[in-house]
């Protein structure tokens, strides 16, 4: 390629030699090791879901309900010595729901997706959800055009954290086109917010020893007391900016507000 900015990652870039990858990587529990279930046990299992969900005060009938198992055998190397082979396993389960109330109609899901069927939540709570949030939707009607104080639902937390990490990415910065561009270091939440990057969660679905371009993740603060504290970059972008990459190529990991 001609563009300088583009290269593999350094074996010191590596979070640990090919030796150590196995033992750190199962240290995460990405495979849960159960063999895989039968279509007839998954169809069962999506059976009652969508049953529970139907039995909600207020649903009329549901748009659907699903349940799937899978595994995978996932082999990376590259040309400078890097290797790991990653096994996980996948456990999900989803219901969509129609609540119905003179003669109008509202919709509704929830969903979950697990490395261990364990952690997934349960029928009932997943019906419970898809069921109150359509239900909560019933009756809803325009407002005027006027200046008031915004409260985001809950359910919004997870689009805010990443619509901040996507303006802290080296790439809008390189670009200037980020809102925050004249922020960093400066306050921009109230000092209570303080917002980290958790890469080493185990049985998390963005935990990760590394990222797409084989650059180690680690833990990050992103905003301490409010203060936006770092730019985040995969090899490319951050030597367009002058910083090195901060193991995000593939993106965030585990946000969380503390």
């Amino acid at each position: 390629s001609d563009n300088k900015d583009l290269r593999l990652a350094r074996p010191d870039e590596w979070p640990c030699t090919p030796k150590e990858l196995p033992r750190r990587l199962k240290a995460l529990e990405f495979y849960d090791g159960a063999p895989l279930r039968s279509a007839k046990a998954v169809k069962a299992d999506a059976l009652a879901i969508d049953r529970i969900a139907r039995a909600h005060k207020g649903v009329s009938r549901t748009a659907g309900s699903s349940v799937s198992h899978s595994r995978s055998l996932v082999v990376e190397m590259d040309s400078l010595g890097f290797r790991a082979v990653v096994r996980s396993s996948s456990h999900s389960k989803m219901t969509n729901v129609i609540a119905e109330q003179n003669r109008e109609m509202q919709s509704a899901y929830d969903h979950d997706t697990a490395f261990f069927r364990d952690d997934l939540r349960g029928d009932e709570e997943c019906a419970r959800r898809a069921g109150e949030r359509a239900v909560a939707l019933l009756g809803a009607r325009p407002i005027p055009t006027q200046v008031m104080p915004v409260i985001f639902d809950r359910q919004m937390s997870g689009v805010l954290l990443r619509m901040f990490f996507g303006a802290i990415n080296a790439q809008l910065v390189y670009r200037k086109s980020t809102f925050l561009l004249e922020r960093l270091c400066t306050p921009v939440f109230r000092p209570e917010v303080t917002i980290v990057d958790e890469p080493h969660l185990p049985r998390r679905l963005r935990s990760g020893l590394y990222d797409r371009e084989h650059v180690a993740m680690k833990p990050r603060m992103l905003v301490e007391q409010g203060v936006p504290t770092m730019w985040v970059a995969n090899i490319e972008h951050g030597a367009k900016i002058g910083i090195a990459s901060t193991g995000h190529a593939s993106g965030h990991a585990n946000l969380s507000m503390l």
